[in-house]
Order: C-alpha cells, then structure tokens, then sequence
C-alpha cells in the first residue's frame, strides 16, 4: 500500500506544480514616462523611462494579481533664477526602484482588455538636477497608487498605461536639503508600458 500510494502523492504534487506554474507568467517589460512633481512644486513635466520584470499570476478568467519589479527615471522640469530677471530651464532626475502590486481585472471573457489598482512602494536611488548632486533634498522611500487599464495579446505582449499617483512627501527637511520642513512633495508618473509575458 505504501508502495502504491508514494507514486500516486508525487504524481499529484507534479501536476498541482505544473498546473500552478501555467497560471503564473514572467517576463520583461519597459515604458516610457510623462513625469512631474506634484503639491508644493512648480515644475512642467518631464520624459523619462521604466524597465524591469513583470509577473502575473491568474486567480481566475476575470481577475488576476500582479508584481512588477522596475527602475524608473522621473522627476520634472523647472525654471532656476541665473540672474536678475533670468531664468533657466533645468531638469530634475529622481531615480528610484519600484516594486508595483496590483489586482487586475477582465470584464470580458476571452479578452484581454484588463483595468487595474494597486500600491507601488519605492526605493530612492538618487537625484541630480543640471549635474549637481541632489540626493539631501529626497527622503528615501516613496509610495504611489498605480490605476490604469490595458490589453494582452494571445501571443505573450501586452501594453497598459497607468498613472501612478504619489501619496508620500518626499520632501526632505534635513539641513542640506533645497525644501524647508513645510513644503509638499509628491511624484505624479503617466507610464506608458510594453511587456513579454511567458508561462514558466
């Protein structure tokens, strides 16, 4: 009986892996981001870029979760006083690592039009702006509500768009920081993405 019932248990536990990891699917993905800096900053948005890995695991036909693992390039642009009357436009660089969670919905069966929301918690990597080290005036976590909507394609890509809306100052009040203790910061990121999903 013992004999019997050992191949019968692995055999199970095969086919429960097997089943498993055909509703998980891995790949990369990269995005273009429209970016700007929200609350207390005066800027006009910026182009940046996301790049990273994605993962999708299916709970059923409509719903799904999601983790992304990405670097993203954001920040803003703005207007630096150079002189009496004068300004120049300079470019802030935020750099941070994102580790996006998300629920994904499909209202439609057999489609793979898909709305999503989530939470996107962030690593600060650094920040410059016209060379010049800008690292003092960020804290080093962000936390921002990704929401948007998108489609997957039979053959593995799929496209979305979110905006990613910062919920955390990340406005650093230490003493050789840029911001005072009562300025409000936050990231506002629109990221147009591409990925590759494949089952593992």
């Amino acid at each position: 009986m013992k004999k019997f019932s050992l191949p019968i248990l692995l055999g199970f536990l095969l086919t429960t892996t097997l089943a498993s990891a055909q509703d998980l699917r891995v790949g990369p993905k990269l995005g273009l981001n429209i970016a700007n800096l929200g609350a207390d900053f005066d800027g006009d948005p910026r182009v940046g870029f996301n790049i990273g890995a994605t993962g999708l695991y299916n709970l059923s036909d409509n719903f799904s979760v999601g983790l992304d693992l990405i670097y993203s390039l954001q920040g803003a642009r703005y207007d630096q006083p150079v002189g009496f009357n004068e300004t120049e436009t300079q470019t802030l660089n935020l750099n941070y690592l994102y580790l996006p969670i998300y629920a994904q919905f499909y209202p439609v069966n057999d489609l793979g039009l898909n709305f999503k929301a989530g939470v996107q918690p962030g690593i600060f990597l650094g920040a410059s702006a016209d060379g010049e080290n800008q690292n003092e005036s960020f804290k080093a976590v962000d936390i921002c509500i990704p929401v948007g909507g998108g489609y997957e394609f039979d053959n593995g890509f799929a496209f979305d768009i979110r905006y990613a809306i910062g919920v955390y100052n990340i406005a650093n009040d230490s003493d050789d920081s840029a911001f005072d203790s009562d300025t409000k910061i936050s990231n506002q990121v629109v990221q147009l993405n591409l990925a590759y999903r494949f089952n593992l």
